[in-house]
């Protein structure tokens, strides 16, 4: 019986990935880079729009936080979204944008808190913020479009027993 001992050769390339693919680049930064206002891939698309928007107001301009507002509006198109959204505390920095110079971002976030109520955890972590009572005084607000996206995110509130709860809840604390 004779056995092929040729079936096994093997081929060694003393070229290792690094010599032939050198990435000399930094890895990728820990902390949370104010110029980069994106949208990221997969899992960390919401968490990374809602690091940046947790910035203090001096590292972004009011047109920048408007952006990263818009880019988070935009994904929070589908339930999945909006979980994680929630997840991640969304609504303690969408709340404090709230009282921006800015009128648009004030209008935007107002909306993306009315996105994040159509939730049962949304409601309770958007209450929990405090947005009924800022979004309530921005009822006065001197631009239109604010006005009425707070009206708008009182309309999604109230849609649900819980939310018309809240709203009721605060009308009551502040008529006596």
């Amino acid at each position: 019986m004779a056995f092929n001992e040729n079936h096994a050769t093997r081929c060694y390339d003393g070229q290792s990935l690094k010599e032939r693919h050198p990435d000399l680049s930094q890895p990728f930064p820990k902390h949370v880079i104010a110029e980069e206002i994106a949208v990221a891939f997969g899992r960390r698309h919401v968490y990374k729009l809602v690091d940046v928007l947790s910035l203090p107001k001096a590292d972004l301009s009011g047109e920048e936080r408007a952006r990263g507002l818009r880019y988070l509006l935009g994904l929070l198109s589908n339930q999945e979204s909006k979980a994680e959204a929630v997840g991640c505390n969304t609504a303690a920095p969408v709340v404090a944008l709230l009282r921006d110079d800015n009128a648009e971002v004030r209008k935007l976030s107002c909306q993306t808190l009315a996105a994040l109520v159509l939730l049962a955890a949304g409601r309770a972590s958007v209450v929990a913020a405090g947005a009924v009572a800022a979004v309530t005084a921005l009822l006065g607000d001197v631009d239109g479009s604010a006005r009425d996206a707070a009206a708008g995110f009182l309309v999604a509130l109230s849609t649900a027993t819980d939310g018309a709860a809240s709203i009721h809840a605060l009308a009551l604390a502040a008529a006596g």
